[in-house]
C-alpha cells in the first residue's frame, strides 16, 4: 500500500516526507495524515510470481504488469530442478548400492523398489512439465497443492491435478544416512 499525492508522488507508512513546505517525521507518516493531506490511498494488487512472468511495478494504479516468460527455457530450469530432486533422493540409498556392488552386502527389496520409484517418479514429473503448451498451465501444475480440502465435509483428497509425488520409504527401518 502507498499513497499518492495530486502530483502523484508515492508516500509510504512509516516514512518521513516532505510536502507543502513542511516537514513531516516517521511517526507523522501515518494514514491518517496521509487523508487529510488529500493523498490517494492505493492498495497493491498481487504480485505475478517472476519465476514465470518479467514483472514490472506497481503502477500508480497499484497494478503490476508481466510478461510471460520463454516457456522452453522454464521448461528446462524446472525439470533440471526434477533431476536435482531425483539425484538427491538416490543419493541416500547410494550406499546399499556401493555396499552391494563390493560385495559386502545386498540392496534390500524395500530400497531397490524405493530408488526404482524415484527415478519412475522423476520421469513423469519430467514428463508433466513437458506436456505443458502455456506458461500458465505450467506454473498452475508447479504451484498446484497435492491435497484438497473440502470445508463442507472437513475432508483432504489427492489433488488429480497435482504433480506425480515423490516415493517415501520407511526410514525407521532402513537408515538412509
Amino acid at each position: 500500500m502507498f499513497y499518492l499525492d495530486s502530483n502523484n508522488n508515492k508516500y509510504r507508512i512509516g516514512t518521513p516526507f516532505e510536502y507543502g513546505g513542511y516537514y513531516y517525521a516517521a511517526s507523522q507518516a501515518n494514514h491518517p495524515k496521509f487523508m487529510e493531506l488529500g493523498f490517494t490511498q492505493v492498495i497493491v494488487g498481487s504480485r505475478p510470481d517472476s519465476r514465470f512472468y518479467t514483472v514490472v511495478g506497481p503502477d500508480l494504479d497499484g497494478q503490476f504488469s508481466s510478461t510471460p516468460r520463454e516457456l522452453v527455457g522454464l521448461k528446462t530450469s524446472f525439470i533440471n530442478q526434477e533431476k536435482q530432486t531425483s539425484f538427491q533422493k538416490l543419493r541416500e540409498t547410494d550406499w546399499y548400492v556401493l555396499r552391494n556392488i563390493d560385495g559386502a552386502g545386498t540392496v534390500p527389496t524395500a530400497v531397490a523398489t524405493y530408488r526404482s520409484a524415484i527415478r519412475t517418479a522423476a520421469e513423469t514429473r519430467c514428463n508433466q512439465i513437458n506436456a505443458c503448451t502455456t506458461v500458465a498451465e505450467l506454473e498452475e501444475l508447479i504451484k498446484e497443492p497435492a491435497q484438497l480440502y473440502d470445508p463442507d465435509t472437513a475432508v483432504y483428497s489427492v489433488n488429480p491435478d497435482r504433480m506425480e509425488p515423490w516415493p517415501e520409504i520407511d526410514t525407521d527401518v532402513y537408515h538412509l544416512y
